[in-house]
């Protein structure tokens, strides 16, 4: 079983983007609104952690077969684009010219099984994400058509626009699907102790026999390609107004969608709620901590709103990843 990675990475600092997004841009006079609010100059940031997270691959996770740098023909001049492990792919390359240019994260992961000799399996990173101690590829996928993911229930916050993006996807899977379906039919699975505390999310949802939405780890995602395929076959015209968009949108769909029919097919095997851990940029001492004790497998380390004046990664955080990957990697020149 080959097992891919795919990194989509932007460099908001670059002349050129900035000149073509402004180019695009929509028209923001009449004060903040939720596309706005969507589309934060802080989404396009480079955080700088791509070159650790390369770091972290080569290092805990050799078995990966091809990593898959998508951008917007950006390419970072230390990355050695001779290693026959690295696959250079711009979004001209597989994402239909209708749609181009695109400022949004969402058409760029939605097409994704497009990509021409992407594995069948594969796993999505954001530039964001790291390897934190070594994974083995049982730690993503059971087997060809099995992902390792937590089938948690929850109900979708509402304090910010992106809870627009869970609402999409948590529509378009009840169209398909029941809460007690899966329940039903694989019990253990959605009531698991491997999730933690985080099964109580699941328990208060309990009372909705419609599915309120998903509680989503925000780490390293493993995904199947059949996957995009199928949905793409069932809800192409959702898929593609949402492709159509250049910015993001509150009506979009995002590559979550996936992982949730995935978890709904009952193509998944439950999967420790202690493997990965979110955080926002501004827990540094906690981000720190995590790196040196290796705490927990996979780790995010994510640009939020709330981290609007660090454009970039605390230099606590840099010294440490700094201390633990000393050695450039393979990727590097």
């Amino acid at each position: 079983m080959k097992i891919d990675i795919v990194i989509p990475w932007v460099d908001g600092a670059d002349p050129t983007l900035q000149r073509e997004r402004q180019l695009f841009q929509e028209n923001k006079r009449g004060g903040i609104t939720s596309t706005t609010q969507l589309n934060g100059e802080y989404r396009y940031r480079d955080s700088g952690l791509l070159k650790y997270l390369f770091r972290s691959i080569d290092r805990f996770a050799p078995w990966v077969n091809k990593v898959f740098l998508v951008t917007n023909d950006q390419w970072p001049e230390w990355l050695d684009y001779s290693n026959n492990k690295l696959v250079k792919i711009r979004h001209k390359d597989y994402i239909p010219e209708k749609w181009l240019p695109t400022f949004s994260s969402n058409p760029i992961l939605l097409n994704l099984h497009r990509i021409s000799g992407l594995s069948d399996q594969f796993i999505l990173f954001n530039d964001d994400m790291l390897i934190n101690k070594p994974v083995k590829p049982q730690d993503f996928f059971v087997n060809s058509n099995i992902v390792r993911d937590l089938a948690v229930y929850s109900v979708i916050p509402a304090d910010d626009p992106f809870s627009h993006l869970l609402l999409n996807n948590t529509m378009m899977i009840n169209k398909y699907f029941s809460k007690t379906s899966l329940i039903k039919q694989a019990p253990f699975k959605v009531f698991n102790f491997k999730y933690g505390k985080a099964l109580f999310r699941s328990f208060l949802t309990l009372p909705w026999h419609a599915i309120p939405g998903f509680f989503n780890p925000h780490t390293p995602q493993p995904y199947l390609k059949k996957t995009f395929e199928k949905v793409w076959s069932l809800e192409g015209e959702k898929l593609s107004e949402t492709s159509a968009h250049r910015f993001r949108n509150p009506s979009d769909l995002t590559d979550w969608v996936f992982r949730y029919w995935q978890i709904q097919s009952n193509e998944f095997q439950p999967r420790s709620n202690h493997f990965g851990q979110y955080y926002e940029q501004t827990m540094h001492e906690e981000i720190c901590r995590d790196i040196e004790k290796s705490i927990h497998s996979v780790i995010c380390i994510n640009d939020t709103q709330a981290s609007e004046d660090e454009a970039q990664v605390a230099d606590s955080i840099i010294n440490t990843l700094e201390h633990k990957f000393p050695s450039k990697s393979s990727f590097e020149v």
